[in-house]
Parts: C-alpha cells; sequence; structure tokens
C-alpha cells in the first residue's frame, strides 16, 4: 500500500506534465489570460510558452464566438493554437484558409 505522501508526489507530478504539455483547449487559456488580467503563460502546439494580453485575449474570444459554424470555430482555433506567430495573423485576419484537398476545383460560372 503507497503511503500518502508518496500518492501526493505522485500526483503534483501528473498535474505539472499535464500543464507542461499544454494539451488544454486554446479556449481555455483565453479565459484563464483574461480572467487573470494578461499573466498566464499559454502554451501552443510547437512548445513555445507566452503570455496573452487580457486585450488579445478578449479579441480572440469575440471572434471565436462570432464565427459562425463549429467548422469555423475549430479551424480558428487550430490556426491560433499552432505558435504565437499564428495566434497573432488570426487575430489581425490573416488567418490563412487550410484547403482540404477533397474539394473541388470551382468551375468558371461560379467565379
Amino acid at each position: 500500500m503507497k503511503s500518502f505522501k508518496t500518492f501526493i508526489t505522485e500526483a503534483k507530478a501528473t498535474e505539472e506534465d499535464e500543464a507542461d504539455s499544454g494539451a488544454g483547449h486554446l479556449v481555455m487559456h483565453m479565459r484563464k489570460s483574461v480572467s487573470l488580467r494578461g499573466n498566464h503563460n499559454t502554451v501552443f502546439k510547437d512548445g513555445s510558452k507566452k503570455k496573452i494580453s487580457q486585450q488579445d485575449a478578449q479579441k480572440f474570444m469575440q471572434m471565436h464566438d462570432r464565427a459562425g459554424k463549429p467548422k469555423d470555430k475549430e479551424a480558428l482555433v487550430a490556426y491560433a493554437h499552432k505558435s504565437p506567430k499564428h495566434f497573432s495573423d488570426a487575430l489581425s485576419g490573416k488567418m490563412k484558409a487550410e484547403r482540404n484537398p477533397l474539394d473541388l476545383p470551382k468551375m468558371a460560372s461560379e467565379k
């Protein structure tokens, strides 16, 4: 049987591993950044950490709320969560849409 001290030590190690992995959803990082007034390190998928200002986090949350379809919200979060540069591109509206290779090209009459 494990002692209480070893149990707590293992639990804390697991907690730290989860926090360091950046596995959390970007929207949750933005909410925490807003509530802590920008004093929260956001972990991106490339492994980098950056403090996002409260204003930028609120702007991203508004963009996320205004995105109409769930598909658009997922695309926004996936693009912005890649790296801090991708996040700033998404905030400025320079987000490049990921092209699905299964999409058919538009016909001349549709252009």
